[in-house]
């Protein structure tokens, strides 16, 4: 099968023909399991994934998924549907006092041993690749939510993690799939609020996506650093046009970027283990959907990812310089004092173990 061929079949295939075009060149030497897939493969598959998804959201609009129950028999997810419905990073933005705040940083890591936050009894992620391999998945379903949880290590300091999504304008520049991105409100230097348009195949509307996000450095209690981002409650009339008037996809995530020794003296934090806590609407990502988000999507985010983040650590990248001499260095400063830290303590340990 190629570009040519679909092309051959007439006009309804048109479309797919440029959608496989479009897509981006590593694709074309993908494998899994021995079977080589090239780009119309791909286009073929993709148009399929998103066209039954769409039918299955829009006409179906199924209540709930025939899922197994959780240990124990019975669900109890009314309290994990008001922490995952709702803003859950304003939580964290808008606290009061200490001990709201220490609840709320409680609360959030809690997600990274129990895909609930110790709302359901016994729930417990479930393993979707090998314990060997870099980039770790895990995967929780219940009636209401998909939550999965990606774990992978990148050869940069954790302020590059966070400037990828801080300099949000930037995301157009490497992301092709991100068609318009700002800020809309920054609350302080670790809190705000952003959106972004996303480009879909032309049969469908894009889709905006607009969350509340913050940083917590918890370097000082072996916690690395905790970013929370989640969708605010309810539409905003005030959004730019670019995005007011486009569906919303609800997105709710809880990322950790723990410094690693990179073992070769410097006194820098040149590496960084990041995981990332995401909960989707069930209904929106049907289980064959969810394989295919983990098995072949998430490989090839994370390989692209690798790519992005090696270009965009030299000097002269944009991404580069706005982290050493943008509006925001003096964030990105702290965050490599407090990974540098974390990096010595984690040297000076082995050598007392040698």
């Amino acid at each position: 099968w190629s570009s040519a061929r679909i092309r051959r079949m007439g006009a309804p295939s048109s479309l797919l023909a440029g959608w496989a075009a479009a897509l981006p060149k590593e694709l074309s030497d993908f494998s899994l399991e021995g079977w080589d897939l090239s780009l119309a493969h791909m286009a073929w598959a993709l148009a399929a994934l998103v066209g039954v998804s769409f039918f299955y959201a829009e006409f179906l609009k199924p209540r709930s998924l025939p899922l197994p129950l959780p240990a124990g028999g019975k669900r109890e997810d009314q309290g994990r549907d008001e922490v995952m419905d709702g803003d859950f990073a304003s939580v964290l933005i808008h606290t009061q006092t200490s001990s709201e705040h220490r609840q709320a940083v409680d609360h959030a890591l809690s997600f990274f041993d129990d895909p609930t936050g110790g709302r359901t009894p016994k729930a417990a992620w479930h393993r979707v690749t090998g314990e060997s391999a870099a980039m770790q998945l895990w995967v929780y379903r219940d009636n209401r939510h998909l939550s999965m949880m990606v774990q992978a290590p990148f050869a940069v300091g954790p302020e590059m993690l966070l400037a990828t999504a801080r300099e949000i304008d930037l995301i157009t520049t490497w992301n092709k799939y991100v068609i318009w991105a700002r800020i809309l409100e920054e609350y302080s230097e670790r809190s705000l609020r952003a959106g972004a348009r996303l480009w879909t195949p032309p049969i469908f509307q894009d889709v905006s996506a607009v969350v509340n996000a913050t940083l917590v450095d918890l370097t000082e209690e072996g916690h690395g650093f905790l970013v929370t981002a989640s969708s605010p409650d309810g539409p905003d009339p005030t959004e730019p046009k670019e995005i007011r008037d486009l569906p919303h996809v609800p997105m709710h995530s809880i990322m950790r970027y723990d410094p690693l020794d990179s073992g070769d003296g410097s006194d820098e934090c040149k590496a960084c283990m990041m995981t990332v806590v995401s909960h989707l609407p069930a209904s929106m990502v049907p289980e064959w959907a969810a394989s295919v988000i983990l098995r072949i999507v998430a490989p090839y985010v994370y390989k692209a990812s690798s790519a992005m983040f090696a270009t965009a650590s030299t000097p002269g990248h944009p991404l580069h310089e706005r982290v050493h001499a943008g509006s925001n260095q003096a964030l990105y400063a702290d965050m490599r004092r407090s990974a540098a830290k974390v990096c010595a303590k984690m040297r000076h340990a082995k050598k007392e173990g040698a």
